[in-house]
């Protein structure tokens, strides 16, 4: 649920859909939801974020020295297509700028029943949580740092937890 330009965009479908998936407004049907999706996401600001919307996300934590690259309308022009995908990559596909448990999550394991244990644990448990409140910048927060978007709670997936 984010609006990127036409040159991110390729980086973005450059990186494959197992990463992100890109639509047209112009040339995709787009569902309602996912529309009303996007609206929900750039109207809040993430918790501890300084940013509004999905960028107070995927952009908590970017180093001084590492530049965005410029607007595609910029007066200078979009810039080097180079730029643009190594930082689209570092953003979205590496969740280098995300704040939050990424690595420790990764290395969690599950249990022999399925439920999942320490970092990957409270970040399920949150998830539950803020899909049950119908916060999607904090799923989305939640997600960026690592949570297992396919992980189950009580026997729920997140979806049906949220409805």
């Amino acid at each position: 649920g984010v609006m990127v330009c036409l040159e991110c965009a390729g980086c973005h479908r450059a990186m494959g859909t197992h990463v992100s998936r890109m639509r047209s407004l112009v040339l995709d049907a787009c569902d309602p939801r996912l529309l009303y999706l996007t609206l929900a996401l750039h109207q809040g600001t993430a918790p501890g974020a300084d940013t509004a919307g999905p960028n107070g996300v995927w952009e908590a934590n970017v180093p001084a020295g590492v530049r965005r690259p410029p607007p595609s309308d910029s007066p200078d022009g979009a810039g080097p297509r180079e730029h643009r995908q190594v930082y689209v990559r570092l953003k979205y596909e590496l969740k280098e700028f995300a704040r939050g448990f990424g690595a420790l999550a990764a290395g969690q394991t599950k249990q022999s029943d399925g439920t999942e244990t320490g970092v990957a644990a409270e970040l399920a448990a949150a998830m539950a949580t803020a899909c049950a409140a119908g916060d999607p910048l904090a799923v989305l927060q939640l997600l960026a740092a690592g949570a297992d978007a396919a992980a189950t709670v009580g026997g729920r997936s997140y979806l049906q937890i949220a409805f």
